[in-house]
């Protein structure tokens, strides 16, 4: 299943089909999903668990986030309307940057990351929050309860 960013053709949706589909038929599938964003076949039925909690769920999480962004830019003095355009701007960049930039991750953050400067400071407090952990467990209870409803 697409998650919502497949409304404007950036979807990501993780698929499997059973032994007796064809490979035209799997051809077909993966047509329809790639058109509506990025995909990716899974030979393991489990993973569509995984990938609920991950991306079926993800644009929620990243959401939140915003969410959180886009108050603090009011609490500084922008606009609703300048606010919403500097975490939407900044979180479609970067999302973009880290899938075409070929470096990881963590190695983004580290350049974006001076030593003692803001961005330091701000990791230092998301560290000490545990946001990391809190995104992990967060990812696991979705998974469980993806394994849950899959239970009827």
């Amino acid at each position: 299943m697409p998650n919502t960013p497949a409304m404007i053709g950036m979807g990501m949706s993780v698929w499997t089909a059973l032994p007796s589909v064809s490979p035209a038929q799997k051809d077909h599938a993966k047509a329809i999903l790639s058109a509506m964003g990025k995909e990716i076949y899974t030979g393991k039925e489990t993973m569509l668990d995984a990938a609920t909690a991950i991306s079926g769920s993800g644009p929620a999480y990243f959401f939140l986030f915003m969410e959180g962004l886009e108050k603090a830019a009011l609490e500084m003095g922008f606009t609703p309307e300048e606010a919403s355009i500097l975490v939407s701007q900044t979180a479609a960049g970067s999302a973009i940057y880290a899938g075409k930039s070929g470096f990881a991750l963590t190695q983004l953050r580290k350049n974006v990351t001076s030593p003692g400067g803001t961005t330091a400071e701000a990791i230092k407090a998301f560290e000490e929050a545990g946001l990391e952990a809190t995104i992990i467990k967060a990812a696991k209870a979705a998974f469980n309860r993806s394994v849950e409803l899959g239970k009827g």
